[in-house]
């Protein structure tokens, strides 16, 4: 997967596809806020949900910790390797970017077992 795939399946990110990544990652949306999920921070044990998540774009901001980022930097938190991160959040979207094999189908069939961020 390259840095095109990832600008690719970024564009084609949808409200549906960041709700199936965090239930992917094990990551339950406590709040509904406007364009934002609120979740518990992912990075320590807390009960108060200080982590948003936007709805649409998978940008999030962990009040707890300061650490902000994107989708696919949030799934690198669970130890998963950027060409890994995209192909996962691509084939959770089924999205099949058509630089990887110029005709937009899935990449090798192989299915990613889930991962978790909770420590």
């Amino acid at each position: 997967m390259t840095l095109h795939d990832a600008q690719e399946v970024r564009t084609r990110l949808n409200e549906r596809i960041v709700e199936d990544v965090l239930q992917h990652l094990g990551i339950d949306r406590l709040q509904s806020g406007g364009p934002d999920n609120w979740l518990v921070s992912m990075y320590r044990r807390d009960s108060n949900p200080d982590c948003s998540v936007h709805r649409e774009t998978g940008v999030f901001s962990d009040l707890a910790t300061g650490d902000s980022g994107d989708i696919f930097k949030l799934v690198m938190k669970a130890n998963v390797s950027f060409p890994e991160t995209i192909e996962l959040v691509a084939k959770i979207g089924g999205i099949y970017p058509t630089a990887n094999n110029g005709a937009g189908k899935p990449m090798d069939g192989r299915v990613m077992p889930p991962v978790s961020i909770r420590r």
